[in-house]
């Protein structure tokens, strides 16, 4: 029993969520750290911690021990969620408290991306900047590289449906876009987390494995040790998915057309995909605003003429390689 108690604190301390905002430092706290402090590495650290916990405490032949850890992957997956929906909407106030105590300040600004330091914060850039165009609706093939040229862009109201907003504003949405990062690496960390119970699972026999077939669960997109990358833009990628969906030569779990759409976007942000941005190999991360545009927003970003390209090049492709099969 000291166990399960044990495993239920490990998750709880190394998975909680408290979001504030602080005014000093007008910045994100995450769980007490400044969110511009935060990378991979942080999250990894502490879901290898909990995974050598299970593997070396979990008893798979008791159906008590197996019963808690599945109840475990159920708070987990409820977690996944709620991270989901508190990024819906650009992270509403009531995701967050507002926190006016002296902290000091965090030691990189929201706007400030130095280029060598911990956590990679050159590439945290072009996640961040990629995030506000997401949530702003700017163009990806935007010239926008640097936080100077999006404040910019944001102080003039140049973006779709846009209004000039403060300097007050932009620094706010700059943490959040710092902050929706974090909750992306947590998100991904849980899913890694909920892959490996889910591979436990998968090993088990006898009374657990009755227990875990009694007691079914919905699986959520899961983690991958091995990358691909795409030789197209991001937009390509997601007119290449929803025509492989449309077709029906791809399928995702759901009840409905919008569940299985949803399916598929979680599914592809959670997976190892990289495509090349201007040179550079970036992960893709943003996937619904892409698909979007080829659903909902055809006229105004010219995604007829886009998608057709894209099929005939396709079409090309395949041609050449059935003249070399039939050659």
């Amino acid at each position: 029993m000291r166990e399960l108690v044990k495993l239920n604190q490990l998750v709880i301390e190394r998975l909680s969520l408290n979001i504030l905002y602080n005014t000093h430092g007008e910045c994100f706290l995450w769980n007490g750290i400044w969110v511009t402090e935060l990378g991979k590495e942080y999250f990894d650290y502490k879901i290898r911690e909990i995974e050598v916990y299970i593997k070396d405490h979990i008893d798979y032949s008791k159906g008590v021990e197996v019963g808690f850890l599945n109840r475990i992957r159920e708070k987990l997956a409820s977690t996944f969620q709620e991270l989901e929906d508190i990024q819906e909407n650009f992270i509403l106030e009531s995701s967050y408290t507002i926190d006016s105590e002296y902290r000091g300040f965090p030691e990189q600004g929201v706007m400030y991306f130095p280029g060598e330091l911990p956590y990679e914060y050159d590439s945290m850039q072009s996640v961040v900047l990629d995030i506000l165009k997401e949530y702003h609706d700017i163009e990806l093939e935007d010239t926008i590289n640097t936080a100077e040229e999006m404040a910019e862009v944001l102080s003039q109201g140049k973006f779709e449906g846009g209004e000039k907003l403060k300097k007050e504003e932009i620094k706010m949405f700059f943490a959040k876009a710092h902050l929706i990062y974090v909750l992306r690496l947590h998100q991904y960390a849980i899913s890694q987390l909920l892959n490996y119970i889910k591979n436990y699972f998968e090993t088990v026999d006898g009374l657990a494995k009755d227990y875990f077939i009694e007691n079914k669960y919905v699986d959520i997109p899961t983690s991958n040790p091995f990358e691909i990358e795409f030789n197209l833009s991001k937009e390509e990628i997601a007119i290449l998915y929803y025509n492989l969906m449309e077709g029906e030569i791809v399928k995702t779990p759901g009840n409905t057309g919008f569940k299985r759409e949803a399916n598929l976007k979680s599914y592809l942000e959670s997976s190892n995909i990289f495509f090349r941005k201007k040179g550079k190999r970036t992960r893709l991360v943003g996937i619904k605003n892409e698909f979007n545009k080829v659903k909902n927003d055809r006229e105004v970003h010219n995604m007829d003429s886009k998608e057709v390209n894209l099929l005939k090049r396709l079409i090309t492709l395949f041609n050449e390689r059935i003249q070399e099969i039939e050659a």
